[in-house]
């Protein structure tokens, strides 16, 4: 179950390619219309003996039909979904992988590349991201970084505003050597983006580390 976009038929490809004869590989488009009924007429039709979950949005959906139907259902592998670890609460049954570079290896690179070394790091998340920004602050101090965070509520007509404060706040109180962009579409929207991420950032550009390829 996949997204119809470039990046999942690549793997949907491979995954043909590679599987032998004895496998038969059914595949199930999900978009933002796709619906918990639509997930289970999938599993009902073709009987999987597991299901492959490529992006956040169909994980969400297996998670949520899993809690409606209640019942035994295929096992299933995450692959191509940003912070699994989020996103897999409450999914049973599973495996998965890691798709996010983790920051501090980001940086690490990213230091070997710019003129003045990053040490203070900025990352504007909102409160879903609290334990994921937890886990990589533990992984970044004891390697000499320090990651200053700001909170965003999660809805509003004042998120851009909120976003724009905290990337200021950022950029010239706290004074960051680099940003951290996290892969939250909920923050990347392009009205954000316009609104927000660019005038906040242009005045004084820092280096800023992306997990999205179209940024």
């Amino acid at each position: 179950m996949a997204p119809d976009a470039p990046a999942s038929m690549d793997i949907i490809e491979g995954l043909a390619a590679e599987l032998p004869e004895e496998f038969a590989l059914k595949r199930e488009f999900v978009s933002g219309e796709t619906s918990t009924g639509d997930v289970a007429n999938f599993i009902k039709n073709h009987k999987p003996n597991v299901v492959i979950l490529l992006n956040n949005n169909t994980v969400r959906l297996y998670r949520e039909h899993q809690a409606e139907a209640g019942g035994a259902l295929p096992p299933a592998i995450i692959a191509m979904t940003s912070f699994a670890d989020f996103e897999t609460r409450g999914l049973q049954n599973y495996a998965g992988i890691h798709y996010e570079i983790p920051a501090l290896t980001g940086f690490r690179e990213l230091n070997a590349v710019v003129k003045k070394k990053i040490k203070k790091i900025g990352v504007v998340y909102r409160s879903d991201f609290a334990d994921i920004i937890e886990a990589q602050k533990a992984f970044l101090e004891p390697e000499g970084f320090e990651l200053v965070s700001r909170e965003i509520q999660k809805s509003g007509p004042s998120v851009a505003r909120q976003v724009h404060r905290a990337l200021r706040d950022l950029a010239y109180h706290e004074n960051v050597d680099a940003i951290w962009l996290l892969n939250d579409n909920a923050l990347l929207s392009q009205d954000l983006l316009v609104k927000s991420w660019f005038p906040a950032l242009k005045p004084d550009p820092k280096p800023i580390l992306v997990g999205v390829p179209s940024l």
